[in-house]
């Protein structure tokens, strides 16, 4: 028997189907949110917009599977293609979001929420209802940068201080092996 395992792309499409029915509800900015349009030969996961038809985004999510991370270097240039400041970057365990300064990722808040284990639990609906209530988190810090231009204070967390000790040690390891084998 074949196994069909869930994908990315899968549970970023499903999950742009919620955020459309949360923005249909009424009381955001924003007119639709779509997975996976091309922007010059990028891919956003999902691009929230201003105005769809106009093709004038505001912000987009880049997704990936539980214990993985987003390779921050190539979302300044999607970001450009689009023509937005912010995205987030989102693995269901962590997730931040971010606005483009020059070609310089800034974080503006931190989501150190674990709701997914593996890309399999997006089929147990209590999980699901879980993701797309930090999803409606997110589109709310989206929505306030929209009206306001701020999201409040960012409160750096453990996962943002963990991170930045992992890469950290990731970029000294190799100096430091050198200097022990001396």
């Amino acid at each position: 028997m074949v196994r069909i395992k869930v994908t990315e792309r899968e549970v970023s499409a499903e999950l742009a189907e919620e955020i459309n029915k949360i923005l249909q509800r009424g009381g955001y900015p924003f007119k639709r949110a779509t997975p996976e349009p091309s922007a010059s030969g990028r891919f956003p996961d999902i691009v929230l917009w201003e105005d769809y038809m106009a093709r004038k985004a505001f912000a987009f999510w880049e997704l990936k599977p539980p214990g993985q991370r987003e390779d921050l270097s190539k979302l300044p240039d999607k970001a450009r293609k689009l023509g937005v400041s912010y995205f987030i970057t989102w693995n269901f365990s962590d997730g931040m979001l971010y606005e483009l300064v020059g070609n310089i990722p800034h974080p503006l808040k931190s989501y150190p929420e674990p709701l997914l284990g593996t890309l399999e639990e997006w089929r147990q609906f209590p999980k699901r209802i879980e993701v797309v209530r930090q999803a409606e988190k997110m589109l709310q810090d989206l929505a306030d940068l929209y009206r306001q231009g701020t999201v409040g204070a960012f409160i750096p967390d453990k996962v943002y201080f963990i991170s930045l000790l992992r890469n950290a040690v990731e970029d000294l390891y190799p100096i430091l092996d050198f200097i022990g084998n001396r």
